[in-house]
């Protein structure tokens, strides 16, 4: 009954719960595919970055309502992967961070830079031209970690067919003494949730 349940913290069921995860340990991987020319732009069939901080994808289900003699009941309807994840990175003074998502979006689409020269990598043909989701996405993936950052949480996020659509500009001053974090949107098409083996 409630109010006489007499176990503390250190006798109730509580105390074997798995301690909650942290938002800061967390570890984000690009991989393209190895003959894409993402790789070989970046040089790499993966890339692992400084992100400061990720939002997970999400997933949702539509309601389909009906009314029958004043009863109301909501049935699932469509569900949609939300397609959008923002990542903040912490930006180098070489600026190969911005440079980097910046040559991403223009072999997607070339601009015709002036004066570029045929072996800038900006003016390899755009996505209309060839099998874009083979040559100008990535997948990612979101790793956790514990408290210690030793062991790998039991699950792990992967996004699928990811590009970069939002590159937000950052502000500069020499007036402020913060970092350069800049944060771009990209875009996936589905995603899932697997085991790291560490269940």
């Amino acid at each position: 009954m409630y109010g006489t349940n007499d176990k503390n913290v250190f006798t109730s069921g509580i105390q074997n719960f798995k301690d909650l995860a942290k938002n800061f340990l967390f570890q984000v991987v690009f991989e393209f595919d190895s003959t894409s020319k993402l790789s070989k732009m970046f040089d790499a069939e993966d890339l692992m970055l400084r992100a400061r901080s990720i939002t997970t994808p999400s997933k949702k289900t539509n309601k389909l309502t009906t009314h029958y003699m004043g009863s109301k009941k909501n049935y699932p309807g469509k569900t949609e992967v939300d397609g959008d994840v923002t990542i903040k990175f912490d930006e180098f003074q070489d600026m190969l961070l911005g440079k980097a998502f910046y040559d991403w979006q223009n072999l997607i689409y070339s601009h015709g830079v002036p004066n570029a020269t045929n072996a800038d990598s900006t003016q390899i043909a755009g996505g209309s031209l060839d099998n874009y989701l083979n040559s100008y996405t990535a997948t990612i993936y979101i790793y956790l970690y514990d408290s210690t950052l030793k062991y790998k949480l039991p699950y792990y996020y992967t996004l699928y067919e990811v590009f970069p659509v939002n590159s937000e500009g950052i502000n500069l001053a020499s007036t402020e003494e913060g970092k350069i974090e800049p944060s771009i949107t990209f875009n996936y098409n589905t995603f899932d949730i697997r085991e790291t083996g560490n269940i």
